[in-house]
């Protein structure tokens, strides 16, 4: 005789653990049936978001976004799934907001940590040079055909304004498929959620400034 029992009959427990990722801490807050099964469930999750770091970093120099950064300068290359829907959702955002938001401003954006780290400003002209290689206008990407197209040699992207958010919204859904319905993924000040903790309305966040 077997007995089913109902995954909203478990008792379930508060876990939490905190990995390195991405350039900052990445932290998961889940509610799971017994530590094997939240120890199951952070090694997936984080897996995720390790995996797309290699993908996304503008740091790693053998990342995919490096690479195709390198290869696609006048000429359409192929993307993985995850680099395709960034970059699209990119594309999306900077024509939205006037280019705002613009992944394209890695050479500025390289230009002023440099500058930072010198503990000065950045010469014009090489603000001047570094903007004339970037622009999202510049920028081309062909969800149906999943290919990067990119027209100024020297174009450096940079997706962390959006990346980190992408990965904790990945992590999340790897926990969901999991049948992990109550949990919180925090990268940095991206988060990603699903449903409340058991007996509470909804997730508790702290906010506070530095």
């Amino acid at each position: 005789l077997a007995l089913a029992v109902s995954p909203t009959a478990r008792t379930l427990q508060r876990y939490e653990a905190v990995e390195p990722h991405m350039g900052t801490l990445a932290k998961i807050t889940l509610y799971a049936g017994d530590e094997d099964e939240a120890r199951s469930a952070f090694q997936a999750a984080f897996s995720r978001i390790r995996a797309l770091d290699e993908i996304l970093s503008d740091y790693k120099p053998g990342s995919e976004l490096n690479r195709i950064t390198t290869a696609a300068i006048g000429t359409p290359v192929g993307g993985s799934r995850d680099l395709i829907r960034v970059l699209a959702a990119s594309q999306d955002l900077a024509a939205a907001t006037g280019g705002a938001f613009d992944v394209t401003q890695g050479p500025v954006i390289r230009l002023w940590r440099e500058a930072r780290a010198a503990g000065r400003l950045p010469a014009d002209d090489a603000m001047r040079e570094a903007s004339a290689r970037s622009g999202y206008r510049k920028l081309h990407v062909d969800e149906a055909a999943a290919t990067v197209r990119m027209d100024a040699p020297g174009m450096l992207l940079d997706v962390g304004a959006i990346g980190k958010g992408y990965a904790a919204s990945e992590a999340l859904a790897v926990l969901t498929a999991r049948r992990i319905s109550s949990a919180l993924v925090a990268l940095s000040g991206d988060l990603a959620f699903s449903a409340a903790p058991p007996g509470a309305r909804g997730w508790r966040i702290h906010m506070h400034s530095e």
